[in-house]
């Protein structure tokens, strides 16, 4: 601990929420560029990536997935 300051991401997690942002990690596909495998052969990647938006009150707000290379598992509607 900081001796009981506030962790650097902590500060900026408090100040994005004050903005109104809102956010999420999602599953990054890096791994799977690079060529990552487990010990079974199957693409790897414990890489992240955070995803900020700010909700708004005029419509539509919403968020949109975009899958142009497909990567993800398909019978999934995203609208």
């Amino acid at each position: 601990m900081l001796d009981g300051g506030v962790p650097a991401s902590q500060a900026l997690a408090e100040r994005l929420i004050a903005q109104g942002y809102a956010g999420m990690l999602v599953p990054s596909f890096r791994g799977a560029v690079l060529g990552h495998q487990d010990l079974d052969g199957e693409e790897e990647s414990d890489d992240r990536n955070l995803v900020l938006w700010q909700w708004d009150d005029m419509l539509p707000s919403r968020v949109r997935l975009v899958d142009d290379e497909g990567r993800l598992a398909s019978g999934r509607s995203a609208d």
